[in-house]
């Protein structure tokens, strides 16, 4: 596995962790959701679905660490902290794009 495996799995992971996190608070909180006021249960069900979501995917390419904490205490040295700062950053810019 090359750091360039590595670094696309975490992007990938943090992105789709960050998108569906802050996609299911949108959707209970903004007044012409469909799922305006589902309850407070959703939001962390739907933000656990997240991680498992994003894990789930970076886990072939970098072992599914979406958590930059986790992976600055993994891999110092190397490259991996930078690829979920750079997929959040991305989910934030689609996430603003979008709505």
């Amino acid at each position: 596995m090359s750091n360039g495996d590595v670094f696309v799995g975490e992007i990938i992971g943090t992105a789709i962790l960050i998108l569906v996190g802050a996609g299911v608070c949108a959707a209970v909180t903004l007044n012409h959701s469909r799922a305006k006021a589902a309850g407070w249960v959703v939001i962390p069900f739907g933000r656990g679905f997240g991680v498992l979501a994003g894990a789930y995917t970076a886990a072939p390419l970098s072992g599914g660490h979406p958590n930059p904490a986790a992976t600055l205490g993994i891999a110092t040295p190397g490259c991996r902290w930078r690829a979920p700062l750079i997929g959040g950053a991305r989910a934030g810019v689609i996430y603003n794009l979008a709505s």
